[in-house]
């Protein structure tokens, strides 16, 4: 496999196929409360593209609670064949960010400003569908706080995370079009997609064998992996997330800005796909010190400030112990 190539040839990567997906409705927005607003989102069954992407989607909508899941696919997997701990931030964002939203007034928006993860147990890809319960924890004007706990199929616990979210001055709308928005509410149907959503297809790339990882140290795997030498894992066919540099305790990773990952403005990228790209190469950073013979494949008792923000290109991100 050449260099930076995640997909047979001739193929499109997934991440720059047509996106499908819907954004907040800014009518909405303006005449709905946090509460009403997801639950218009969960009564319609429609979702931003990250939710067509990886499957993630709410299951219920209370004051002061949001529920939503994920299935684990394969698609998921790293080389050493388990879907790390980083990867959940994909799943743990929105719940974390919707409980705080179901305290907001109308016209009121907020954003991520810290996640912390705590992973508990390794999540393999007989886990399931993952849940991701979130609570309020406190909503003042200028700050929210937030927890989820999730777990696995079995019902199992998974992992327990916190956000801190910063709640952002109300909007202020003119009247009329407040009057024009309640007027005309939005009336979306689900399309005819011409082909499965992402996570739904085939599964593209390869998890490596327990022989390379008993016969490479982590360093020599990660630079294998960078030259070609190695062939590219699920993830990297999924969304292009793949090292570009390592060294001894530091790695680099890149990951495509693509629309896919934007939710639930438009333009704006999702903060559990930074949160995911950052604890990927804090992972590789560890991975760069590991003997032949071991496995990292837990991130556990990490803390990452996310930055919600969406760049034409791609994102890097570069780990240092």
């Amino acid at each position: 496999m050449n260099r930076g190539q995640f997909g047979p040839s001739g193929e499109t990567p997934i991440w720059q196929e047509p996106v499908r997906g819907f954004y907040t409705d800014p009518g909405q927005f303006v005449t709905l409360s946090g509460l009403d607003l997801l639950r218009s989102v969960l009564e319609g069954g429609l979702g931003p593209p990250i939710r067509y992407l990886f499957g993630l989607g709410p299951t219920s909508v209370e004051p002061g609670g949001v529920t939503f899941t994920m299935p684990v696919t394969d698609w998921l997997l790293f080389p050493q064949g388990v879907v790390s701990g980083a990867t959940l931030s994909i799943l743990v964002d929105a719940p974390l960010g919707c409980a705080v939203q179901t305290a907001l007034p109308p016209a009121t928006p907020f954003t991520t400003a810290e996640i912390s993860l705590r992973f508990l147990r390794t999540v393999a890809p007989q886990s399931g569908m993952l849940t991701a319960k979130g609570r309020l924890i406190h909503a003042g004007q200028t700050t929210g706080v937030s927890l989820v706990e999730v777990t696995d199929e079995a019902g199992r616990l998974v992992a327990v995370t916190s956000t801190r979210c910063a709640i952002l001055p109300r909007v202020e709308v003119p009247w009329e079009v407040v009057e024009q928005a309640l007027k005309n509410p939005p009336r979306l149907r689900e399309p005819d997609w011409p082909s499965p959503h992402p996570y739904e297809r085939p599964v593209a790339g390869e998890v490596l064998t327990q022989k390379i990882w008993d016969h490479t140290d982590g360093l020599g795997v990660l630079q294998s992996l960078i030259a070609g030498d190695l062939p590219a894992p699920p993830i990297a066919h999924f969304c292009g997330i793949a090292p570009v540099d390592a060294e001894t305790g530091t790695a680099t990773w890149k990951m495509p800005a693509s629309e896919w990952l934007c939710a639930p403005v438009q333009g704006r990228l999702y903060g559990g796909a930074i949160a995911m790209l950052a604890g990927t190469a804090i992972d590789g950073a560890v991975q760069t010190t590991l003997p032949a013979g071991t496995l990292s494949v837990r991130w556990t008792s990490r803390c990452i400030s996310c930055v919600r923000f969406h760049r034409t290109g791609v994102i890097w991100w570069r780990g240092e112990l």
